[in-house]
Order: structure tokens, then C-alpha cells, then sequence
């Protein structure tokens, strides 16, 4: 099992969210300013989120993370004029014990567990490269959102009647301010929304869980429909890692935080994989963003950003720089080690899934001014980042 951190702003990005100040709401216009709002950052843990969590079942989470004293949380989000706290502030991080984390743990290690979850695992792993892994990824997530349905977890509260599905979305852009178009590889919908996407579908969740719909065939969902945006990138064509006979609850590595500006450290890639060369073991349990976190600021140092500087009509028009590798399928033959076939451009893609994840999560934000978070993921492999956005700041 391995741990990802997420990072955290402490510099407002409200105006990308809540301001109309841009004529021009394409990516490369954007896209700096997006930047520059979640430069900032700090690290925390899942036992962090889960302690916050269970803390502020009944309130905003987004009021601990964002606010000072003086200031309600209603206030923050119903003035678009408003400024963030003075980022040189400290922030307040409570103190928490792994009681609750571990307790939650234990029990989520029965799901991990599931037989289908392992030849889902299976599937995707075989999955050359990344548009091939969107339907396998769907699939797999969709049946542990079914798991989780019937899943207690002593204190915490009890989940939304919400149905929710995940859904892949390459091929279908999403229309936002000013003619932007942008194009999340996958969403988390609700079932409502899914249903509506898909012209004359009669099917019920089990059958949009798994079913995949052809783009041309699919309307277009809407910004007020997604619940999560998520961005995919490739580093190993296909992942030969072993499944273990059972996982539990240690802790086999710590996951870094992806750097969110040109001069932030440069990500690690060998966090990736094993010192041998074949990538992870198992399958990483994803730190989720909590309202507060620790004081790890990063080391500055410098990352490339492939063709960042391209300029587009849409936002989401630029081609990443190893996409054009991406065409081939699984009928071509396969590595006989993941390691003989990387993908040399991860690095400097990695910063272009950040920008459009924030970006993607400041439309889901402009959307419906009483929205007050949103949610974006970014998987490379076998590893899954999640980002917490508010109206000022992204965690």
C-alpha cells in the first residue's frame, strides 16, 4: 500500500472562480493565472482528512481551510470581491491521532480484498498506455463505489442517497465561459446525469457501470453535472506489478505531491516503481485532501512542461507530447518488463494534468455560486492524486 500527499494553496484563486474578469476563457489565457493561484503549497495525509472530517460532519469544510476567525464561511462565498487570508499566515493544523484513520483502514482492506476487484486490477494493468485504461478504470471504480454501498464505517456519517457513477469522457468537451472547451478524460456524474448523457438509455446503474458509449453517440455533459473531473497520464505502457495474496494495512512507501510550477521540485518518478525497475506492487490508497495539513513546504528546483506554451482556440485542443505514441492498442505485442517501454514525456506532462485539473475544478466552482467545492484527480499508473478546490484556494 502506498500514501499520497496533497498539496494545498494558500493563495486565493477566487477571482478565476467567482470574478468575471476574462474576455478570453481559454486554456492558454487562463492557465497562468490558475498557476500562479495554487503555486503555494503544503502536504498532509489521509489521517489528516478523516480526522477533519469527522470533526466537521455538519459544517464546511471549506471554512477551516480558507477563513480567519472573523470572517463566516457564507460571507467568503457570496462576495466575489472577497480576498483570501494573507497567505504569510500560518495555518492552524490540529493535531490527530490514526485511531479513526486505521479504524476506517481496516475496514476498506475487505474491499481491496474482493475477487472481481482483482481481475479489474488485471485488466487494467494489461491496458497499454493511457486511452485504453479509460473504460478498465471505470469499470474498476464503479464496482468499488457499488462496494462502498453497504460498507459501515464506525464515525463517520452515513454516505449521500446520491447515486453517483463514474463515466469515461474522452471525446466528449464540455462547453464553459466565453466558448471555452474543456474535455476531463473521466467524470463522476450522477446517475441522473449519466442517464441524461445517454440518448434513449433505459438501463439502470449496473448497466452505465459497466457498458461503455461510444462518444459520437453521447451528449455532453455539463459543468454543474460533474462531481469529479479527472486527468490520466501513462508512464509504463502496461504495469507487470504482482498483486499481493492479501494487502493490509502497511505502509509500503509515501507517494510525493506533483509539482504545481515551473520551479517546484521535480516529481520523483521512482516512486513509481520498485528500485528493480517493475512498477508498484500494489495498488496505492490515495491520500484524499483534508482542510488542513502539514507545514512540508517544497524545495524549490525545476520541472519541464512539454509544449505548455502552446496556444489553442480550446483549452484542451493542446496535444500532450507523447499523445501522438498513444494510438497503438492491445493487439501490438508487449514488453516482456513495463520498464523497456516508458513514457520519456511523464515529467513534462505532469504540470499540463495539474493546470487543466485546477482549471477544470475553477468551472466546476463558476458553475453554481452556491457550490463550495470541488473535486479533480489526476492517475498516472497505478497511482491516484486527489485535489480539493474552494473559492479561495486548492488543496
Amino acid at each position: 500500500m502506498e500514501s499520497s500527499s496533497v498539496s494545498e494553496s494558500t493563495e486565493s484563486s477566487s477571482s478565476c472562480t467567482t470574478n468575471e474578469v476574462y474576455l478570453n476563457y481559454n486554456r492558454p489565457a487562463v492557465g497562468p493565472t490558475i498557476l500562479a493561484a495554487i503555486k503555494k503549497c503544503e502536504t498532509c495525509d489521509a489521517d489528516q482528512l478523516v480526522a477533519s472530517a469527522n470533526s466537521l460532519q455538519n459544517s464546511s469544510l471549506s471554512s477551516t481551510v480558507t477563513e480567519t476567525p472573523s470572517r463566516s464561511s457564507n460571507e467568503a462565498t457570496s462576495d466575489p470581491d472577497s480576498s483570501a487570508p494573507d497567505s504569510e499566515s500560518p495555518v492552524n493544523i490540529p493535531m490527530v491521532t490514526r485511531e479513526l484513520f486505521d479504524s476506517c483502514l481496516r475496514k476498506v482492506l475487505t474491499i481491496c480484498n474482493d475477487v472481481a476487484i482483482r481481475s479489474q486490477i488485471q485488466v487494467y494493468q494489461a491496458s497499454p498506455k493511457e486511452k485504453s485504461r479509460y473504460q478498465p478504470f471505470v469499470i474498476f471504480a464503479n464496482h468499488i463505489l457499488k462496494l462502498l454501498k453497504t460498507l459501515q464505517l464506525p464515525g463517520l456519517r452515513d454516505p449521500s442517497p446520491l447515486e453517483i457513477i463514474f463515466q469515461a469522457n474522452d471525446g466528449n468537451k464540455i462547453s464553459g465561459k466565453g466558448g471555452s472547451l474543456r474535455e476531463p478524460d473521466v467524470v463522476l456524474v450522477s446517475l441522473a446525469s449519466a442517464k441524461r448523457a445517454r440518448t434513449d438509455f433505459q438501463g439502470a446503474w449496473d448497466k452505465c457501470a459497466t457498458q461503455a458509449y461510444p462518444a459520437d453517440s453521447r451528449e455532453q455533459f455539463h459543468w454543474a453535472d460533474i462531481l469529479i473531473s479527472g486527468e490520466m497520464q501513462w508512464h509504463y505502457r502496461t504495469l507487470h506489478f504482482q498483486q499481493p495474496t492479501a494487502y493490509d494495512a502497511s505502509l509500503m512507501r509515501s507517494v510525493g505531491t506533483l509539482p504545481t510550477h515551473m520551479q517546484h521540485a521535480s516529481f520523483d518518478l521512482s516512486s513509481l516503481s520498485f528500485p528493480n525497475g517493475n512498477t508498484t506492487y500494489s495498488v496505492p490508497t490515495p491520500s484524499l485532501p483534508t482542510p488542513s495539513g502539514s507545514t512540508n513546504h517544497h524545495a524549490p528546483a525545476s520541472i519541464g512542461t512539454g509544449n505548455a506554451g502552446a496556444a489553442s482556440n480550446t483549452p484542451n485542443e493542446r496535444k500532450r507530447p507523447a499523445e501522438h505514441l498513444d494510438q497503438d492498442t492491445a493487439t501490438q505485442p508487449a514488453p516482456k518488463r513495463a520498464a523497456e517501454v516508458t513514457n520519456y514525456d511523464t515529467k513534462g506532462n505532469i504540470l499540463d494534468e495539474v493546470e487543466k485539473s485546477a482549471i477544470n475544478g475553477a468551472e466546476m466552482l463558476r458553475c453554481s455560486l452556491g457550490r463550495r467545492h470541488a473535486f479533480a484527480m489526476i492517475i498516472i499508473d497505478a497511482t491516484v492524486w486527489i485535489w480539493w478546490l474552494d473559492r479561495q484556494g486548492v488543496i
